[in-house]
């Protein structure tokens, strides 16, 4: 009696629900094939200040991770456009504990900050 399937049999029907959730199949790219950079992709990100270092341009922010939390940090620059509670600030003006909605780009220079929204916990411990 077989109690397990080969892999090669469940392949198909992973394909199958791949493409039915709004995946598609790419092939490889040849050698030379210039790809889309990490970069040109915004990701977003919400947490809990930790740390900020206003010199250096960075902050550290706590993040949930399935069941789990990760520190993550991130920069700003002349380019990023920092909130507090729906008014325009500056990263000196943040502090640990603030809830934090981000989004940023992964670049080789490490996780630069597009747009960052910064706002006081309730009472209630919501935003």
């Amino acid at each position: 009696m077989r109690l397990f399937t080969p892999l090669h049999c469940l392949l198909p029907t992973v394909a199958a629900v791949g493409l039915a959730l709004g995946g598609t199949a790419r092939p490889a790219a040849a050698a030379g094939d210039a790809l889309e950079p990490r970069s040109q992709v915004a990701d977003t990100l919400t947490g809990t200040c930790l740390s900020i270092d206003a010199a250096a341009g960075t902050f550290r922010l706590i993040t949930g991770v399935s069941h789990a939390l990760k520190v993550v940090t991130l920069r700003v620059d002349q380019q990023s456009r920092i909130t507090m509670e729906g008014r325009p600030a500056r990263l000196d003006e943040l502090g640990a504990g603030l809830v934090l909605h981000i989004e940023y780009q992964r670049t080789p220079a490490g996780n630069r900050v597009q747009r960052l929204e910064a706002r006081r916990m309730s009472e209630g411990g919501g935003t």
